[in-house]
C-alpha cells in the first residue's frame, strides 16, 4: 500500500512525478518553493523519469479544482530549465523497467485509473522503490497511486 508522509523532509533524495515537477517548475506553491530552493542548493537531489518530464512539460495547470493561483504559459521551459540545473537528475528507464511500468499501468487501467499522468506514476513508484526513497507528489494525484499493484510496490509519497 502506499504510505502517506507528511512529515519534513530529512532525506537527501526523493522522486518526483509529473505534478510535483510541475510545481517544483512553476515554484507553484510555498512549499515547492522551498523544496526547488533546496534542490538548487544542494541539499536535496531529485530524481525524474523522462516521462514524468514529458507529462509535465505538458500540463497547462496544476489540475487543482480549487487552486487560485495564475496558471503559466511557459510550463516546458520551465521545466527544461528546472531539469537542467543542478540537483536534478533526468532518468531514462531500461527496457525492463518500462515493461514493469506498463504492467503497473495495466493494473490501474483495469480499475478505470488512465492517463498519462497515471502512467508517469507508475514509472515514478518504481523508480523510488528502486532508489529507496519517497515520492514527491501533491494532493490531487493520489489516485495515480491507487491500483492494486501499485499499493503493493509499498512507495511511501511525500505531499508538496
Amino acid at each position: 500500500m502506499a504510505v502517506l508522509d507528511a512529515g519534513p523532509l530529512k532525506s537527501k533524495a526523493v522522486v518526483a512525478d509529473a505534478f510535483a515537477l510541475y510545481a517544483l517548475a512553476t515554484e507553484h506553491t510555498d512549499p515547492a518553493e522551498e523544496i526547488r530552493a533546496s534542490v538548487g542548493r544542494g541539499r536535496l537531489t531529485v530524481t525524474v523519469s523522462a516521462l514524468a518530464v514529458a507529462t509535465a512539460s505538458g500540463m497547462r495547470t496544476c489540475w487543482d479544482e480549487y487552486c487560485s493561483r495564475n496558471h503559466r504559459p511557459d510550463v516546458a521551459t520551465l521545466v527544461r530549465r528546472l531539469c537542467a540545473g543542478p540537483g536534478v537528475e533526468v532518468v531514462e528507464m531500461d527496457l525492463n523497467a518500462s515493461i514493469a511500468a506498463g504492467r503497473l499501468y495495466a493494473s490501474s487501467s483495469a480499475v478505470r485509473v488512465e492517463g498519462p499522468e497515471v502512467l508517469a506514476g507508475c514509472h515514478s513508484a518504481l523508480m523510488a522503490q528502486e532508489l529507496s526513497c519517497r515520492v514527491l507528489t501533491v494532493a490531487r494525484a493520489a489516485y495515480c497511486y491507487t491500483s492494486p499493484a501499485v499499493r503493493e510496490l509499498g512507495c511511501r509519497l511525500m505531499l508538496l
